[in-house]
């Protein structure tokens, strides 16, 4: 399961937007092993941070997704892209909208 399954991320001012997180939770009683996260536009990065369980013990990864804080006024759209080892699900997609005002 990824969370969310989409990202929005809305710029006021000059001031980069908070750093996000994006969570890959697998229930099939293994752990999902992502090797790394890639976003399509440059305008946001994406890195692995943590890899831990929720409350009811499934393994859980972390990506923060941290958007640059001089963005060109306007809608972007990109892709987050999560790399894993497994060969059923090689590759998860969660879609990114960025708008600055």
């Amino acid at each position: 399961l990824v969370e969310p399954r989409g990202l929005i991320v809305y710029q006021f001012g000059d001031a980069p937007p908070p750093e996000r997180e994006i969570m890959v939770t697998d229930y099939r009683g293994r752990a999902l092993n992502v090797v790394r996260a890639e976003i399509s536009t440059p305008l946001a990065s994406a890195r692995v941070t943590a890899r831990d369980a929720d409350a009811d013990g499934h393994p859980r990864t972390r990506i923060a997704v941290q958007v640059a804080g001089d963005l060109p006024r306007g809608v972007h759209r990109g892709l987050v892209t999560i790399h894993t080892s497994d060969a059923a699900f090689p590759r998860l997609h969660v879609p990114l909208l960025i708008e600055r005002r």
